[in-house]
């Protein structure tokens, strides 16, 4: 909350635009509704949008499958100076392509070249706040990191949100503070329990390793699922998926929510399979592990 209403007041600021860098796809989703509910959504732009080449087909429907709802504007590159607050990855910050790439995207570069020319004629300082920094250490590479040099001399201010700094991020802190003449201030918040937020923590072990014949979890979900409350399951591979879904699976009542279940997990060799966590579904998968806000009523989240 407090870094979405710092990122505000430099955004309402004429002077300044701000990038928000973030280690996951999810997390750009949250920071996008989250800004659109308290700014104007028209000056609200989401890497999102090039990552599915919606600006390259104008004459087709303005729809974002990564977001909950449409995105309220086509993205095309001469109207970037519409945009005071910029959501994207920080792989496409430093320019790392990610395993599915040899080579960051074409339309990335412009639109980072654009961004960059923008702040220069118009003569606009950047704000930069990479949230999870601990999580996006890996793009700190001497082959990534030089792309950053790009903004160097207009930059006003880093910001580096993290709530388990180690001793890798703060090299990664050090490096950073040299675009801010090597200053670094750390505030450090203190850390109150509310057990009414808390959720109950149950921990089951059990040593079967056929999954859907589990007795313990059989009956854990299907006590969920016929009292009409919400679930999702977080497995650590694709192979468990299917073991769940699996038609001689003893966990029947899965069968009885079938149209509400989102299969959720990363195959870079079928885009179809690449689905995101869905805030209206029974998730289960692998990939919603972390980045994702489940404020769901009565819920109950199975780690596996």
């Amino acid at each position: 909350k407090r870094i979405i209403e710092k990122a505000i007041s430099f955004a309402n600021h004429n002077d300044f635009i701000v990038i928000i860098a973030v280690p996951f796809k999810n997390l750009i989703e949250q920071y996008y509704i989250d800004f659109c509910d308290k700014f104007d959504k028209y000056r609200v732009f989401s890497m999102l949008d090039i990552e599915n080449a919606q600006f390259l087909y104008p004459e087709k429907k303005d729809t974002n499958v990564f977001l909950a709802e449409p995105s309220p504007y086509y993205f095309k590159q001469d109207k970037i100076s519409n945009y005071k607050i910029h959501i994207m990855t920080t792989n496409s910050l430093l320019g790392n392509p990610g395993e599915e790439a040899l080579f960051q995207s074409r339309e990335k570069k412009e639109y980072f070249q654009k961004l960059i020319t923008l702040s220069k004629k118009q003569n606009k300082k950047i704000v930069i706040i990479f949230d999870e920094i601990h999580d996006c250490i890996h793009n700190f590479k001497e082959e990534y990191i030089i792309n950053l040099w790009k903004f160097y001399g207009l930059i006003h201010k880093i910001y580096v949100v993290s709530a388990t700094f180690n001793e890798a991020s703060k090299e990664v802190i050090k490096y950073l503070s040299e675009f801010t003449n090597r200053n670094i201030k750390i505030i450090e918040s203190e850390r109150i329990i509310k057990p009414n937020k808390q959720s109950r923590l149950h921990l089951i072990f059990n040593d079967s390793s056929k999954l859907n014949k589990n007795e313990n979890l059989k009956t854990a979900i299907d006590k969920v699922i016929f009292s009409k409350q919400n679930l999702d399951i977080i497995v650590y591979s694709r192979k468990q998926v299917d073991l769940l879904l699996a038609k001689d699976s003893k966990i029947e009542s899965l069968n009885f929510v079938k149209k509400d279940i989102n299969v959720c997990y990363t195959d870079i060799f079928n885009y179809d399979a690449n689905n995101k966590y869905s805030a209206n579904k029974i998730n289960i998968g692998t990939n919603f592990t972390t980045g994702v806000n489940i404020e769901k009523e009565n819920h109950h989240l199975f780690i596996i």
